[in-house]
């Protein structure tokens, strides 16, 4: 039996990785500049719009900006992120060798992550076009957790 915490560490290890291949950029407004520890890539924002409302360990919800990056070859088929303050979220659509998952970053304080299996991971549309997901997350090093509900229209 796997446990969560292992799972969710892979999806964040294999979640980084696809944000490099896809061109994800370190000094985007609002994002980071790679000097920080718990500091984490945001693209940059715009194309899309987004409603976020997280539950949990975590409370918040926002509106606004969102963006999309799409990749025929390399990296998911479409990875869709939204920010606000310290809260990062990023979708990635199924596909490309990837499963569909979704992580958020809370700064310094927490990484929370998840898959989303059947119709979860259909709602993520890989052509760009916008993702809806409404699942459950585990702390990557912790025991903390979360539940996102999210639409991105692009």
């Amino acid at each position: 039996m796997r446990r969560p915490r292992t799972t969710a560490a892979a999806l964040l290890a294999t979640a980084l990785l696809a944000l490099t291949a896809c061109g994800g950029s370190d000094s985007a407004e609002g994002g980071s500049d790679g000097d920080d520890p718990g500091s984490f890539p945001t693209l940059e924002s715009g194309g899309c719009e987004a409603d976020v409302e997280i539950t949990g360990d975590v409370e918040a919800s926002f509106s606004g900006d969102a963006s999309v990056e799409t990749s025929e070859s390399s990296g998911p088929p479409a990875f869709y992120q939204v920010s606000d303050d310290d809260l990062v979220l990023s979708i990635y659509a199924s596909g490309n060798g990837f499963d569909a998952t979704f992580l958020l970053s809370d700064g310094a304080d927490g990484q929370y992550g998840g898959p989303l299996t059947g119709a979860a991971a259909d709602a993520v549309s890989a052509d760009g076009s916008g993702a809806r997901i409404d699942a459950d997350g585990d702390e990557v090093a912790g025991t903390r957790r979360i539940h996102v509900t999210a639409t991105v229209t692009c």
